[in-house]
């Protein structure tokens, strides 16, 4: 009888050491559960109630700001924008929007503003 896993058959090895190496399709190696920056991106929604003031992709931009300012204690929109890819301009525009809902602080102005989260 003929064992298959993902349409290939299990290796079986008898060394030093019994293995069983079982093939596994790639739908295996998608992400499962949340990351820290995911986890903290909707307490922050959820603790400013901003589900329905955020777009999908400023949630997608907040997670990845988050993650930013876990490694650093400030982010600036050149920062930002290097890391995403998305225009200054739309970095700005996103940036001032969070500051108004209070998610963040700015300090500095023009070109050396820098961004931190709002201690809640």
């Amino acid at each position: 009888m003929e064992i298959r896993v993902s349409g290939r058959t299990p290796k079986f090895v008898e060394d030093n050491i019994f293995q069983i190496i079982i093939p596994i399709d790639n739908v295996a190696n998608l992400k499962v559960g949340s990351t820290a920056a995911e986890i903290i991106t909707r307490n922050v929604v959820d603790n400013h109630k901003l589900s329905d003031k955020l777009t999908r992709k400023e949630k997608v931009f907040l997670e990845i700001l988050i993650e930013q300012l876990n490694k650093d204690n400030y982010v600036t929109t050149t920062v930002m924008s290097n890391i995403t890819k998305i225009p200054a301009s739309t970095i700005r525009r996103y940036m001032k929007k969070f500051c108004e809902l209070d998610i963040l602080v700015s300090e500095g102005k023009n070109k050396s503003t820098q961004y931190r989260l709002k201690k809640i």
